[in-house]
């Protein structure tokens, strides 16, 4: 029996795959992509009702029929802005874990990365504002406070189990305050972002205040 010849098909799989449907799947994720930071950036300035698809598309560079492909309503968009700053969130804790830092200086390291990451990513700060937004199905835009407060007791937790929280400090209580306050400050740099305090400079602040509540004299003096 002569040497069988494989399908075109398979024969591009077995000598490494697709590469053209690769390469449409690449085109077609960095256009959505370009497509969510266009419609944050737009919700971040405005607001969820007053950005239209066609202010979008303009911004894109994408026609109005190809935004349409990818998010056939403003909703489904936004929610996919939310679901990626989430995403963003989750990457920036992440980050701040690799490091070899006790769980205290831990917190402060990746409250930092959020700072700093923050005020230059428009799905961040498009994201903080359609959380703001009641058209946006409330519990899917806030569930990233949800995350927010978890990983802060988390890390609080961690940090009184190795002894550098004072007696009596509540975990829940402080890592509610650390969010609210955190996220406060974000929606107010992001609406005014050339008027008072810098994010990091209003941060600073807070944990002037917060630490010296909460942390043990042998820790602060350890930070300076």
């Amino acid at each position: 029996m002569g040497e069988q010849q494989l399908n075109p098909h398979w024969r591009q799989v077995a000598l490494g795959g697709n590469t053209g449907a690769a390469e449409r799947h690449a085109r077609s994720r960095q256009a959505r992509l370009r497509i969510m930071v266009s419609a944050a950036g737009l919700f971040g300035e405005h607001g969820y009702r007053v950005v239209s698809f066609g202010m979008i598309a303009e911004r894109a560079g994408v026609p109005k029929g190809s935004l349409t492909s990818y998010f056939p309503t403003k909703l489904l968009l936004a929610r996919a802005i939310t679901d990626e700053m989430r995403l963003r969130w989750e990457e920036m804790c992440s980050r701040a874990d690799d490091r070899r830092i006790d769980p205290l200086s831990t917190l402060l390291a990746e409250v930092d990365e959020v700072i700093a990451t923050f005020p230059v990513d428009p799905i961040l700060l498009g994201g903080i504002r359609l959380s703001e937004e009641p058209e946006v199905v409330p519990d899917e835009a806030r569930s990233h406070f949800v995350f927010g407060e978890a990983r802060a007791r988390q890390h609080l937790t961690a940090v009184q189990e190795a002894g550098l929280l004072l007696p009596g400090v509540d975990v829940a209580v402080v890592a509610r305050l650390l969010i609210a306050v955190l996220t406060g400050h974000g929606a107010v740099t992001a609406r005014h972002p050339t008027q008072g305090p810098t994010l990091a400079d209003r941060m600073a602040e807070t944990w002037q205040l917060i630490l010296p509540s909460i942390a043990v004299a042998s820790w602060r003096r350890v930070r300076g």
